[in-house]
């Protein structure tokens, strides 16, 4: 394998020995010319080591895909240090950094982090916003359970206004958020119910700046308090939790949260085969539950691909057969499942779909909560890791 498909085919005429002894001359400085007319290769002197073959070095292992990464072949002048490639989601380590989508992503929530972090410290001259207020039955910071917390983080992530240090679930982002509207909504409602968050009252003139600005009843207060910690630096642990002690119940909340997530591809993917559309319901996320028990979210994706394509096959063949395509999906996706696990198949892996945003549940649960990061995605997701 090449590290550079441009020059894939000029040093396929040699022997893997051949090979072996090419490289050594070249970092032994032997002139490149030389080395050109004794292996017959046609390149050009300055990109020789282009058509070097990537080393593998199982020992190394992708931080984002868990993979096996390979050597990189250096040229002469930088052959001191050592640069690592992932042929499968081509993240590169190297001290110039990487530009690979995870690496891109990863950076851009950086700095959104670090935007949050100034704005909000920038904020703190309104006390009437970003003191905490008195709400009667609310519960502290340290009531909440894990969950909780991440559903709250969550929501900050998507919908917290910097400039008031409040929630606009008017300008709420329902997909960002969660996987799904629906998962999205039944947060909310946990918050609601448990107190967590409470719609914002207008009760001085400083706060009436805020409805000028903006519609009344869409801005909801955080209703929790911490003897420790202000509001702004609250929100901030709240958004960008340190990775949890508390592993199993993480690993339990992400396969909830990745359940969700193969609601959403299956329901993409019954639209792309053009079959009807219909509604999952929870018997779904109790079976993907009970799947991501044993497999990892990019093989439950496998699953459920050839299912929707062996189904729209089938029903193009049989248009006037009268089946519960919800009741059939879920049989088959069940039955792949079980054959599966009970002959001990090999079930690859499907890449996640990069066009798409990770939701900021998933983002902060595998990132921050676990500290696996995009890892997740490619492996079962117990207490331990």
């Amino acid at each position: 394998m090449n590290q550079n498909s441009k020059y894939l085919n000029r040093i396929e005429h040699l022997s893997a020995q051949q090979i072996e002894e090419l490289k050594s001359e070249y970092y032994s400085s032997v002139p490149i010319a030389d080395i050109l007319d004794k292996y017959k290769i046609n390149v050009s002197p300055m990109n020789l080591w282009k058509t070097f073959p990537l080393v593998s070095t199982p020992q190394k292992q992708c931080k984002y895909c868990a993979s096996v990464m390979y050597e990189v072949s250096l040229s002469r002048s930088r052959v001191h240090r050592n640069e690592y490639l992932c042929t499968r989601c081509s993240h590169h380590e190297s001290p110039y950094g990487c530009s690979c989508k995870q690496c891109l992503r990863e950076k851009a929530q950086q700095k959104e982090q670090q935007l949050i972090e100034q704005s909000l410290m920038g904020n703190e001259h309104r006390k009437a916003v970003t003191q905490i207020r008195e709400y009667p039955g609310a519960p502290s910071l340290d009531m909440l359970s894990l969950r909780e917390k991440a559903y709250l983080g969550a929501l900050l992530r998507t919908s917290l206004h910097h400039d008031h240090l409040l929630l606009d679930l008017q300008s709420i982002s329902f997909h960002n958020t969660a996987p799904t509207y629906r998962y999205t909504r039944m947060i909310v409602d946990t918050l609601l119910e448990r107190n967590i968050i409470t719609p914002y009252r207008l009760d001085d003139h400083e706060d009436k700046l805020i409805l000028n600005r903006y519609i009344h009843g869409s801005l909801y207060d955080i209703c929790i308090s911490d003897d420790t910690l202000d509001k702004r630096q609250m929100i901030v642990s709240l958004m960008y939790p340190d990775e949890t002690d508390q592993k199993d119940q993480a690993a339990e909340l992400f396969r909830e949260v990745n359940s969700y997530d193969a609601v959403n591809y299956l329901m993409k993917k019954v639209q792309q085969f053009n079959l009807k559309r219909f509604d999952p319901g929870e018997r779904y996320i109790a079976l993907f539950s009970y799947i991501l028990q044993s497999y990892s979210l990019g093989q439950l994706l496998n699953f459920i691909y050839l299912t929707i394509k062996n189904q729209a096959a089938y029903t193009a063949r049989n248009r006037y057969g009268l089946i519960s395509l919800e009741n059939e999906i879920f049989n088959q996706i069940s039955k792949r499942f079980e054959k599966a696990r009970s002959e001990n198949w090999k079930v690859t892996n499907y890449n996640r779909s990069w066009e798409g945003e990770q939701s900021a549940l998933s983002r902060l649960v595998s990132h921050n909560l676990l500290g696996v990061g995009e890892r997740a995605f490619y492996q079962v997701i117990k207490g331990s890791f």
